[in-house]
């Protein structure tokens, strides 16, 4: 049983609550409620699943600070079919991660257990992380990874790539709550409320199944130019592009596709192509990352990310749209369907489709596909999804 309701009246979000029968039958339950549902109605809303005979898993997602509508409740029952042996377990990680990053960093300068591109670290480390409900599973049962987390799921993501590197991660980064709870961030599990880390679920199935798929969409994200090979880089800043200056390259594109007005909403961002590929489409290229800032006299473009830029690779420039569209409605909203966006408009809720679990969060999602590394997006109205 999957829904997403949205509404400017409160009250409707607690009429839409599962009854208790659901709540008996089912076996597993995420849940979201944007963070500017009245007070009195929010404690109403997360107390209820806290009361379900299985653990639900929740956290609270973005929603306008002024406390005004539209207020928004969605939940994903699970009861496993019949047909197929399934376990769904839910997990708490404390697993550390790291600080935002400055805008430019070279390599050297990094703690040893920075994501540098091939996770730093041994194995033995990264085993010892693992969420204690995760640790007895058997690595290839395992399809699907979702999970709530605050701003630094970093280490969480080494771990999962690293013992999980088949299953399909999907993470959402809970909005900020420290006006409406007193925390930085409210993620609930069960009965626990916690402040930071991250809480979620493993589903596993037997036999397993083949991998499933995330699907992307960004929403109107539009492409400045073809993909250039990267010449000179240190860290996550790009010197050189095609031997000359990255930034000044980045200008001239932006002044033949925008002229000279360029929006306050324009978003600018870094595709960053696979590895021996010169050009690839959007649902291709390994992550999208913001361009944090540039330097026209040193060349120098600083990138929102923990990897190390590579000589050698391909990357492409991208823009947003220069008017906020619609969340993105690209992705697979069949039923059994979890889309996570990235939004810092509060009234994004509005677009949400009825049929699927629905997550926004102004601080992005955790888009880990089967056999790759995970990655944070954070591009303004793109959404990842899930069938499961």
């Amino acid at each position: 049983m999957t829904r997403t309701v949205v509404s400017d009246a409160p009250e409707e979000l607690l009429e839409a609550l599962p009854s208790s029968s659901n709540a008996q039958e089912s076996s597993a339950a995420l849940f979201t409620v944007s963070r500017n549902v009245p007070g009195e109605t929010l404690s109403k809303l997360v107390e209820h699943f806290q009361n379900f005979p299985s653990t639900a898993i929740g956290c609270l997602t973005n929603g306008s600070e002024d406390g005004a509508g539209p207020y928004r409740l969605s939940y994903a029952l699970h009861k496993s079919p019949q047909s197929v042996l399934e376990m769904v377990v839910p997990f708490r990680s404390s697993i550390a991660g790291t600080p935002k990053i400055a805008l430019g960093r070279e390599v050297g300068h990094l703690d040893k257990r920075v994501y540098d591109g091939e996770w730093a670290g041994d194995a033995a480390t990264a085993a010892e992380d693992l969420p204690e409900a995760l640790k007895q599973l058997e690595a290839k049962s395992v399809s699907e990874v979702i999970y709530f987390s605050d701003e630094q799921p970093q280490g969480l993501m080494k771990t999962l790539d690293s013992h999980l590197p088949h299953a399909a991660k999907l993470g959402l980064l809970a909005s900020s709550t420290p006006f409406v709870t007193g925390r930085p961030h409210t993620l609930i599990t069960g009965k626990s409320i916690h402040s930071d880390g991250a809480v979620g679920i493993a589903v596993c199935r037997y036999p397993a199944r083949g991998n499933s798929k995330i699907s992307i969409d960004y929403n109107q994200l539009q492409p400045l130019g073809e993909a250039l090979e990267v010449t000179v880089a240190k860290g996550n800043i790009i010197l050189e592009l095609a031997s000359s200056n990255a930034t000044r390259l980045l200008l001239e594109r932006i002044q033949l596709d925008l002229g000279e007005v360029i929006s306050k909403e324009q978003g600018f961002y870094m595709g960053l192509l696979p590895e021996k590929q010169s050009v690839a489409t959007l649902d291709e290229l390994t992550s999208v990352r913001p361009i944090l800032a540039g330097d026209p006299s040193r060349g120098a473009l600083s990138l929102d990310t923990e990897a190390n830029i590579k000589v050698g690779q391909y990357v492409q420039f991208f823009r947003t749209a220069s008017r906020p569209t619609e969340l993105s409605d690209g992705v697979d909203t069949s039923a059994k369907t979890l889309m996570f966006s990235c939004s810092t408009l509060a009234d994004a809720s509005h677009s949400a489709p009825q049929n699927i679990f629905t997550g926004i969060s102004e601080h992005g999602v955790v888009v880990g596909k089967p056999d790759a590394q995970s990655w944070i997006c954070s591009v303004e109205r793109s959404s990842a999804a899930v069938r499961l």
